[in-house]
């Protein structure tokens, strides 16, 4: 790709962030393109937004050749003309210099990092502007890939959030300058610029559940059989379900050898009634563990029993 020739992007649209795509995204949607490259800058010279580009230089030559013009693909790209296609809200002093791709289970978006601009601009061998906080911008991949598979336009996605973070940097009007992603961690990495003194702020991903929650049962005991009707919260990223069940309360690291009640439930299943012999004065413990997205298993959940008995303090009061 070379910036500013005909049907190629514009300058300053390729230069100003490069993150990684998740590889089945990529697959998918850019031919295996999983290097995302991008960005905005004061002035119109890159179109009026943000752009993004998916490159993959392996693609080209191992390595490309000097000079080799990459294959891309393209996930947004806004107007160059003032009012035609262009970014929601762009102001022309704004700048947005760094991006991730964030995925935690089956939510994902595209962030990007930078600062919004208002109030009255000038221009004197460079732009200025009277007031610039940092923002956040939040892009759905759902959209990036309609464009990759041509049932967008370019131009079409617009940011479904805007962040403002001013109150977590140092500085009345902090200038957000760059940002890397540790996915393994959840660890988004911030820098903040400051002349000679630049800061790095980390923030953490709050992360999802990592056992699913099994609700108390309502149980029945009759006739040599105990019926217990279980419901549970399944995680983020279920595939299936299975559950366990044993009349002892075994140590957890003997649980997954326990008997299976069920497995291969779907994901969409939350409750099931169990129909199991009983003798009296037993107890018939119950736990659940679930198969999820990237080929892993979850904890197992709380440990739920029957029979049980719902205890209710007597309600004592002193009359006058």
């Amino acid at each position: 790709m070379r910036g500013g020739l005909a049907g190629h992007p514009p300058y300053y649209s390729t230069v100003f962030y490069l993150f990684d795509i998740p590889r089945s995204w990529a697959d998918q949607y850019t031919g295996g393109r999983m290097l995302l490259t991008g960005g905005t800058r004061s002035g119109a010279y890159n179109g009026f937004g943000t752009a993004m580009f998916a490159i993959g230089p392996w693609l080209d030559g191992a390595p490309p050749p000097v000079e080799a013009e990459l294959s891309y693909t393209t996930l947004l790209e806004y107007g160059q003309v003032t009012g035609v296609d262009t970014q929601d809200g762009r102001e022309v002093t704004d700048a947005f210099y760094g991006g991730v791709w964030i995925t935690q289970g089956r939510k994902t978006a595209v962030i990007l990092v930078g600062n919004k601009t208002t109030g009255e601009v000038s221009y004197r061998s460079g732009y200025f502007v009277s007031l610039d906080w940092p923002v956040f911008l939040f892009y759905d991949p759902d959209d990036l890939a309609a464009v990759a598979t041509g049932a967008k336009q370019a131009h079409e996605p617009q940011p479904y959030a805007m962040l403002d973070v001013s109150r977590y940097f140092f500085d009345e009007q902090p200038t957000l300058r760059g940002v890397a992603y540790d996915r393994a961690r959840g660890l988004v990495y911030i820098y903040e610029y400051r002349g000679e003194e630049p800061v790095i702020h980390v923030f953490q991903i709050a992360p999802l559940p990592t056992v699913p929650t099994l609700h108390q049962p309502q149980c029945v005991v009759g006739d040599g059989t105990l019926t217990a009707a279980l419901t549970w919260t399944p995680l983020t990223g279920t595939i299936t379900s299975t559950l366990y069940y044993s009349d002892t309360n075994l140590a957890e690291t003997l649980w997954i050898a326990a008997r299976v009640l069920t497995d291969s439930l779907p994901a969409n299943v939350t409750a099931y009634t169990a129909t199991l012999p009983y003798a009296q004065g037993e107890t018939v413990y119950f736990r659940l563990r679930s198969y999820l997205e990237g080929d892993t298993w979850s904890g197992l959940s709380n440990v739920v029993f029957c029979p049980h008995w719902d205890v209710f303090l007597p309600l004592v009061l002193r009359v006058r």
